[in-house]
């Protein structure tokens, strides 16, 4: 019901705040039905390893402003600690399971037809919401603060490819998250589409997965782009392993192949140069926003040289640094680790990121899976996991508590099923 809600909370204005709040009197009252006793998997045991370490980093904190900053994003990390354990303790069946992941695919499905609205300037909203009278000038002359007060769904801008075109966002922060958002949820798409039964239910779902790629498309987040194509051909080579799975990516390649071709032979010159123009091309997608691509180099530097001054602990938030476009910390989930939390929190991100490699490892052998369509839910979290590791390159995730709730809801679903798969684990009532 919470996840159902989105929409609502967005409106509001509140939909950056609300989770830990509404999570927090589930969660107790979880623990005290157990006498504050649960199992504590690898995952959590990861997770509340960072989440010390992240609030170890406060004390090294050198702008006060920031505080603000670091609180916004410490909350996320509380709120996924609060819905991994409350996944893994109440989620004990398939009927839950599939209820959860198609309160997933609503919340995209709301997003990617508002976002659809906006990109073809059917219905663009733009209005003030009920924080906007209840925030300081001074938090909402701030970007974040800003997007919390006034709600709007995207705005306009340029890319190379497109010319001036309106960059979608829809419910969340920056386009970027809504992107990450789309691709992390589009697995699960699939997962729906692959074990639903019926010609005008699956043609619902073929209607959200273009919606989906639509709004992709017009957040021009590339990394996102690849991170989902990168985990589709890992899920296609090393999950599926069949025959069939190798002729698809054959034709995919061939389609890509012909295509570039096409567009080279009708928009370039007759006289066409591999070893020049497609070079040429690569760096012009690198940087089709017109300078994105070398003010993210310039982050990550002054980001290395920062972490250097303080490589323990670190800075314990983003800060703001001469001649960089964008905070010195901000842009990557593995150099911001390091520049925020020192090694010892990228330490402890890494071991998080193994923990949840290793228990969402689905069962090989399908005879022996107590279970088929858990089994293959597990399946496509491989899928998630490589989009979320890859697109941690170029993304800090906790910047958007939105995309967080949706993203750790995911791995808790993920890591529910796995659990049931392996423990015929039954759920708690809470």
């Amino acid at each position: 019901m919470l996840l159902i809600l989105t929409p609502v909370w967005w409106v509001l204005g509140v939909d950056q705040l609300v989770w830990p709040v509404m999570l927090t009197i589930p969660t107790f009252k979880l623990l005290r039905s157990r006498n504050y006793r649960i199992h504590v998997t690898p995952t959590i045991r990861w997770l509340t390893l960072f989440t010390i370490i992240y609030l170890l980093s406060a004390f090294f904190i050198v702008n006060p402003i920031r505080i603000i900053t670091f609180l916004r994003s410490f909350s996320v990390y509380i709120t996924a600690l609060m819905v991994i354990t409350l996944c893994l303790e109440c989620i004990g069946n398939q009927n839950q399971l599939m209820r959860i992941v198609d309160s997933l695919i609503l919340v995209i499905t709301v997003a990617a037809v508002i976002g659809f609205l906006a990109i073809t300037d059917i219905y663009r909203p733009h209005f003030s919401t009920v924080m906007d009278s209840l925030l300081p000038n001074s938090i909402k002359s701030t970007g974040y603060g800003g997007r919390i007060a006034v709600k709007y769904v995207g705005s306009m801008s340029w890319f190379s490819w497109f010319g001036s075109f309106f960059r979608v966002r829809s419910l969340f922060m920056y386009s970027t998250h809504y992107a990450a958002a789309l691709v992390i949820t589009f697995p699960l798409i699939m997962f729906r589409w692959q074990v639903t039964k019926g010609l005008w239910p699956r043609m619902l779902v073929l209607l959200i997965t273009i919606l989906v790629l639509i709004n992709l498309a017009f957040t021009t987040a590339r990394m996102s782009t690849l991170a989902l194509t990168a985990g589709g051909l890992y899920y296609l080579l090393f999950v599926v392993r069949e025959r069939r799975a190798l002729q698809l990516i054959a034709l995919f390649a061939a389609v890509i192949f012909m295509g570039t071709a096409l567009y080279l032979s009708l928009f370039e010159p007759v006289t066409f140069n591999p070893a020049e123009q497609i070079p040429a091309k690569i760096e012009s997608f690198a940087d089709a926003r017109g300078g994105s691509t070398s003010d993210r180099m310039d982050v990550y530097r002054v980001t290395v040289k920062g972490w250097m001054e303080r490589p323990l602990l670190g800075w314990g938030t983003e800060r703001d640094v001469e001649g960089a476009a964008y905070p010195a910390g901000s842009h990557s989930m593995y150099l911001g680790t390091l520049y925020k939390q020192g090694i010892f929190g990228f330490l402890a991100l890494v071991g998080l990121y193994i923990a949840l490699w290793r228990e969402l490892d689905p069962i090989r052998s399908h005879r022996n899976c107590p279970n088929r369509t858990l089994n293959l839910l597990v399946d496509y979290g491989r899928w998630v996991l490589v989009v979320f590791f890859l697109g941690s390159m170029t993304d800090t995730h906790d910047l958007d508590a939105l995309t967080s709730m949706l993203l750790w809801t995911t791995f808790g679903i993920l890591l529910a099923a796995s659990h049931c798969l392996r423990y015929g684990k039954q759920s708690h009532a809470v």
